[in-house]
């Protein structure tokens, strides 16, 4: 558990960091939609209406019922996915690839500890990470919109947004922790993973702006628990299980390829 500890220890101010990112952007989006609603709901549909299908595609707003207090949070809900996936591949790939990168891997691999230990007690702290990134964004969320909109706190609603993310960003921190165990350069895990995920965001953009694209969905893990389901509290059960079994199967490849690779020193 010491190497537990280190690791949650060496992640403390970037966790900070992204905390205050958290807030902000929930806080920042939230506050507007008093000034939107001072406008009357129509206002904000009839300007819905008139943005460019592309427009509406690219900042991830199609499909999403702004009008309602529920919709507005659900745009932000998108963005702040988006955040959670940069977060989970940096973490997913770094807390493998630190070793390496700062030449520490040999003092590591000396101590009486296995390497596939060392893999799960840094799966175990990476995994942690993401719980407090999920916990402090529902937190905040919840406090905030009690706050602004005491009448319609949609308490179930936003629980259903959370585990949704909280699946998402596990998808993309297994994937990248299986780049960072399987790749020679475990360095350029990190590069690979955004390069996926962005690949993956523009095949969604696509698919907002061209019609039946639905066979793209699985292709795009920002799709897979779409905001207007979550809105209906509903878990898509087919990405569920898909995103569970992808996660798995990274993490069991992850235990099979580290203690085979051989380490950059």
């Amino acid at each position: 558990m010491n190497l537990y500890r280190q690791e949650m220890k060496s992640y403390f101010k970037t966790m900070v960091f992204w905390i205050l990112g958290i807030i902000f952007m929930v806080g920042a989006g939230i506050g507007k939609y008093e000034a939107f609603a001072a406008g009357g709901s129509q206002d904000i549909s009839v300007i819905m209406k008139s943005l460019p299908k592309a427009f509406i595609a690219i900042f991830g707003l199609a499909g999403i019922p702004i009008d309602s207090f529920g919709g507005f949070y659900g745009m932000i809900y998108a963005y702040v996915t988006i955040m959670g996936a940069v977060f989970a591949i940096m973490i997913g790939s770094g807390i493998l690839a630190k070793e390496e990168r700062d030449k520490t891997a040999e003092f590591l691999m000396v101590k009486p500890i296995t390497r596939s230990k060392i893999l799960l007690i840094k799966l175990l702290a990476a995994s942690t990470l993401v719980l407090i990134f999920v916990a402090v964004t529902w937190g905040t969320s919840a406090a905030i919109i009690i706050k602004v909109s005491p009448d319609n706190p949609i308490t179930n609603e936003l629980a259903y947004m959370m585990v949704a993310m909280f699946f998402i960003m596990m998808f993309y921190l297994t994937i990248a922790f299986f780049m960072a165990a399987f790749l020679k350069d475990a360095k350029k895990s990190s590069q690979l993973s955004l390069t996926i995920m962005l690949t993956s965001y523009m095949l969604g953009v696509l698919m907002g702006i061209v019609d039946n694209t639905d066979f793209l969905r699985i292709l795009v893990p920002f799709q897979y628990f779409r905001v207007t389901e979550l809105l209906d509290q509903t878990l898509n059960p087919f990405f569920l299980g898909f995103t569970t079994v992808v996660s798995v199967a990274a993490i069991v490849a992850s235990a099979y390829y580290y203690p085979k690779r051989d380490l950059m020193i």
